[in-house]
């Protein structure tokens, strides 16, 4: 099955005020990391191939740990 996966360099992902956060008064933090696009061509049986978004919290993260995190994903 045919994959596509790209990974952005740095990220930047705003937190919003929901489950821990609801709470915090202060500013909310921005959090870094990066931003993981997966998509295939096609499925078995037929079925229509949606792309996935991955967050990971690492801006660091290795060409190993993109991998990983795609794997441990499906």
């Amino acid at each position: 099955m045919p994959l596509s996966l790209a990974a952005g360099d740095v990220c930047i992902r705003k937190l919003e005020r929901r489950g821990s956060w609801t709470r915090h008064d202060d500013e909310l933090p921005i959090a870094e990391g990066k931003l993981v696009h997966l998509a295939v061509e096609y499925l078995p049986d037929n079925r229509d191939p949606k792309p996935m978004w991955l967050w990971h919290s690492g801006p660091d993260a290795t060409a190993h740990d993109v991998d990983r995190l795609w794997r441990i994903s499906g």
